[in-house]
């Protein structure tokens, strides 16, 4: 017993010394370690806040509406509609991001920065003697040169250190906003309390001591651990073991690993569905097969508009439910996201057509039910195209891709939200489709286009009172081109904004010429404005500048909205006719009783005029249900005082019935098609005398 205890104190002695030195060694290095790493985590951690603040800036920034902050120009504007919007938006997103102290937006006027929009609450909240809230227009008279620099720079800056101003300690980031056509519109800006960035800092502090405390109990470990060291060594083999289990489950992580990225480079970002390229190269491989093999191509109906209404963020949701759907009802399809709203589904088998064919239904059935999102009510329909390959005779892939297209346009073509299967004669299309573009664009330069007036008539007297412009075209060659032929294709390539410009400046040149006339002086005339014209930021500018330099009584100028435009946005709607109607123009609601909202916006927009839509007046002779359609409108606009004018009046029978129904006014063939300027005058002169 006592040999044995000698043994161990001589062993322990001699280990003593090498377990000192090692513990001192290993204790010296760790704490110069800790030393860095706590150098290093303090400013990983400010490195992290100020990608936070910039994160959460540029978050900001998507709130602002960049068309409703145009609108506030001075200090006058605080409470209006367009400040409330934005500041409601900017309210919401300050109270989803408890860690932001303030969230702002802010403008650089002659080297002067002001605030703008700030959704703090009135007071001094916080009790430090500082008003919380800014006003519209108020100077800002600190401005950091992370700010100054964001002006300058017109890109998302942030703080390098907390700044500090009247309102306490933050560190800040900046994020511009643009419109839709680039131009710079003003500065968010976003505060993170200085609090927050102290503790986390002190966080790191608290890791650094901690790591110290654990050092030294580990050098004093390891001391230890070399004291006995030749008892260890007896357990190397076992210990090599455990290396290699080791290793072999690194092996096995990194495998994860890699295979986890190469499925990102394959798939969607947002959809988690096959990226294109990825598709295409499924697609073509299973095109060499020897079955048949069915694609279908479906693009959303009318997507950048509620993509431009309610934000991308919403379309992304948006998009993210309609994969949702899809992959429900495509069940054994290969499924793919083409880009943007465009989806890409191919089935194979005996069958394959027949699948397509019931997906296609199922699908379009599924996107008819409305979405709610954002407290927004969406209808997204789809148009869809077919295309089949029997065993293995498809050409090439970009065959059946231009294919499936072709198909598809021809589906949005016959009035979207259907399917339609390729033949030869869809392919043909597409390519007239693109030489009529060239050709129309090259007309609009040559003046081919013009306009012709259609008049509206007092049921009651016979007399024109009014007259509703309308674009025509007609070639070189005297051959006239039906708007349902250009419309659609100016929609797409944007010239539908340079015609209702053209329409609207028209209009108020021939009102200026009738001034004088003594059977025209009191004409009204009326225009046509698209979804994408009224959409434009200047719209409201250009329309009061056309009636300012033309000296027009703005009274006799109508403009004609239709009810597509109001679903896309009502409040935008709302405030951009309420401009218009401040400049004397009327509104007048066309095709009314066709979109999905009428009678909850038809009582809080700003119209004058309410047009039955074409549809309810021709079919009234055969359709009860149109009959009693056309009585509602009559009575609902009756009731609300609006005039209401009937469109496509073609027959004895439809002018009877609607005087009948107390409709006072009315426009249609029966009683003259669109008409020149000089024909309307004789027509009206004509009219005068009978009535006379």
């Amino acid at each position: 017993m006592s040999r044995r205890r000698i043994d161990w104190n001589f062993h322990w002695g001699k280990g003593s010394r090498q377990a000192l030195i090692v513990s001192s060694v290993l204790f010296s290095l760790l704490l110069i370690l800790s030393f860095f790493a706590d150098q290093y985590g303090v400013k990983q951690v400010h490195q992290n806040v100020q990608n936070d603040i910039l994160r959460t800036s540029n978050l900001a920034a998507k709130m602002v509406s960049p068309m409703l902050h145009q609108q506030l120009k001075s200090e006058d504007d605080y409470g209006s509609v367009p400040y409330d919007m934005v500041s409601n938006r900017l309210k919401q997103f300050l109270e989803s991001h408890t860690n932001i102290t303030y969230v702002y937006t802010m403008v650089q006027r002659d080297g002067q920065i002001y605030f703008v929009v700030d959704p703090t609450k009135p007071g001094d909240a916080d009790g430090d003697g500082v008003e919380d809230k800014s006003y519209p227009y108020e100077p800002y008279d600190s401005p950091s040169p992370a700010m100054l620099r964001a002006f300058a720079t017109r890109a998302p800056t942030v703080e390098k250190e907390p700044t500090t101003d009247a309102w306490g300690t933050q560190i800040s980031g900046y994020s511009p906003v643009f419109d839709s056509e680039g131009n710079f519109v003003c500065i968010v800006g976003v505060d993170l309390d200085y609090a927050d960035y102290s503790a986390r800092t002190a966080w790191v502090h608290q890791i650094f001591t901690f790591f110290n405390a654990i050092s030294l109990i580990i050098s004093f470990a390891v001391g230890l651990l070399v004291a006995k060291l030749n008892h260890r060594i007896a357990n190397s083999l076992e210990h090599i073991q455990e290396q290699k289990e080791t290793l072999d489950l690194t092996n096995e992580e990194l495998s994860k690993t890699v295979h986890q990225l190469d499925k990102k480079a394959r798939t969607d970002f947002l959809t988690g569905l096959l990226n294109r390229e990825t598709f295409e190269e499924v697609l073509e491989q299973s095109m060499g097969g020897q079955s048949n093999l069915t694609l279908l191509f479906l693009d959303l109906d009318n997507f950048k508009l509620i993509n431009d209404a309610y934000g991308h963020d919403t379309g992304d949701q948006l998009l993210k439910l309609i994969c949702g759907h899809i992959q429900d009802i495509g069940d054994g399809a290969v499924i793919g996201r083409f880009g943007g709203d465009e989806f890409l589904l191919f089935v194979t088998g005996e069958d394959a057509k027949l699948q397509a064919e019931k997906m296609a239904e199922n699908i379009l059935q599924r996107l008819s039910r409305p979405i709610f999102l954002n407290g927004r009510r969406i209808i997204p329909t789809a148009s869809i195209g077919l295309v089949t390959c029997e065993r293995g005779s498809c050409q090439s892939l970009r065959d059946i891709l231009r294919r499936a297209d072709a198909a598809m346009y021809a589906a949005k073509k016959a009035g979207k939200n259907q399917w339609a299967e390729f033949n030869v004669s869809m392919e043909q299309e597409l390519f007239d489709k693109v030489d009529f573009n060239e050709k129309m664009l090259k007309a609009w330069d040559d003046g081919e286009f013009h306009m012709v007036w259609q008049p509206v008539i007092n049921l009651e007297t016979g007399i024109a009172e009014a007259a509703e412009g309308l674009m025509r075209w007609t070639t070189a060659d005297g051959e006239p081109i039906t708007p349902s032929q250009f419309i659609p294709v100016a929609e797409e390539n944007g010239l539908i904004i340079k015609m209702g410009d053209r329409a609207i400046r028209a209009a108020c040149e021939q009102l200026r010429k009738w001034e004088s006339s003594a059977t025209m002086h009191e004409f009204c005339l009326t225009v046509n404005v698209s979804a994408k014209q009224i959409g434009q930021q200047d719209f409201v500018e250009k329309l009061k500048s056309h009636v300012e330099e033309t000296g027009i009584d703005p009274r006799k100028l109508i403009v004609e909205v239709t009810e597509s435009l109001l679903i896309a946005d009502v409040d935008l709607a709302r405030i951009t006719l309420e401009k218009v109607r401040k400049l004397g123009v009327r509104v007048a609601l066309d095709d009314f009783g066709t979109g999905y909202s009428s009678l909850s916006v038809l009582v809080s927009l700003p119209i004058d005029i309410l047009k039955i839509d074409r549809a309810f007046v021709t079919a009234m002779e055969d359709d009860a249900r149109s009959l009693a359609l056309t009585k509602t409108v009559l009575s609902l606009g009756q009731n609300l005082e609006l005039k209401v004018v009937a469109e496509g009046i073609e027959t004895s029978f439809h002018e009877k019935t609607l005087l009948a129904l107390k409709c006072q006014y009315g426009q249609g063939f029966l009683f003259a098609p669109g008409l020149r300027a000089e024909q309307l005058e004789e027509l009206v002169s004509d009219i005068g005398s009978e009535a006379a």
